[in-house]
């Protein structure tokens, strides 16, 4: 005598497009809003930055790939104005900018999530 037992799962396949399909929304919105906040920060980041010949702040970008975003200043000397030295004291004109957009980093990157999530179960 044997004992069997079936199990079987209805919506599998929806679910799986649904689940694609959330994949794909994600990736795009959060690109798109990580970009902005890029942008965002970039701007406020060349607003704090000390001019003198104006090269410091000519430097500084903004980059994103594969969801990560890179802000930085390509001046030879920027880290020391960033941090400072034993002579120079630090002026944080990249942490500065991070720092006064992190609220908004995450209000945007939240609402990327739920507009995707709200699209792909639509």
């Amino acid at each position: 005598m044997s004992v069997e037992a079936r199990l079987e799962v209805a919506g599998v396949k929806e679910l799986k497009a649904k689940l694609e399909k959330l994949d794909f929304n994600l990736k795009g919105k959060v690109s798109e809003r990580l970009a902005e906040i890029g942008n965002l920060i970039e701007e406020r980041a060349k607003q704090l930055a000390p001019v003198r010949t104006g090269r410091l702040r000519a430097s500084i970008y903004s980059r994103l790939a594969d969801w990560i975003l890179t802000v930085g200043a390509k001046a030879p000397y920027a880290r020391y104005i960033e941090f400072g030295t034993r002579w120079i004291r630090p002026r944080h004109f990249l942490l500065g900018a991070i720092q006064e957009n992190l609220a908004k980093i995450e209000n945007i990157i939240r609402q990327a999530v739920f507009s995707a999530v709200s699209e792909a179960t639509a």
